[in-house]
Formats: C-alpha cells, structure tokens, sequence
C-alpha cells in the first residue's frame, strides 16, 4: 500500500500510475461503493483542516478529514453542511 507523507510525494504516486487506486482514508467507509481494483492509496496523512475562515463560509481540509471532526468544527460557529 502506498502511503504519501505529503502533496509532492502524492503528486509523483499519482503521475507515474498505471492503473487506478483505491483510495484509503481512515478506513470508516470503505464498505461504501464499488470495489476498485488497483492499488491501495493511502490518504490518511491528509487528515487535518487546512484553513477555516467562518466569516467567509470556508473550510479547506485533507482527502481523509473525518466528517465528524468537520461537523464539530462548524458547530463552534453554529455552521453546518447542507
């Protein structure tokens, strides 16, 4: 399994692939969707929120944020996803 530390070395992974990828998070919805046959990328070193700006309705955050995580951090600001 592939697993980037970082957007340079994912850029490189991406770049040079054959074939697609399975794309990993942190594995709480794998069960969801089609079975992808390819290679396993890990993402979960993309976890984290980027940038929040709730003045601005922004949020930027990593491939394998957790939902949860988002939602708490919106709530703070009484925010929410549609």
């Amino acid at each position: 399994m592939a697993k980037p530390g970082n957007v340079k070395d994912l850029a490189k992974l991406v770049a040079s692939a054959k074939a697609p990828f399975e794309l990993v998070g942190t594995g709480t919805k794998r069960k969801l969707g089609r079975t992808v046959e390819g290679a396993k990328l890990d993402l979960s070193a993309f976890s984290k929120i980027i940038a929040y700006e709730p003045d601005e309705l922004i949020l930027e955050c990593g491939a394998a944020a957790k939902l949860a995580d988002v939602q708490k951090l919106l709530a703070g600001k009484s925010q929410m996803l549609p």
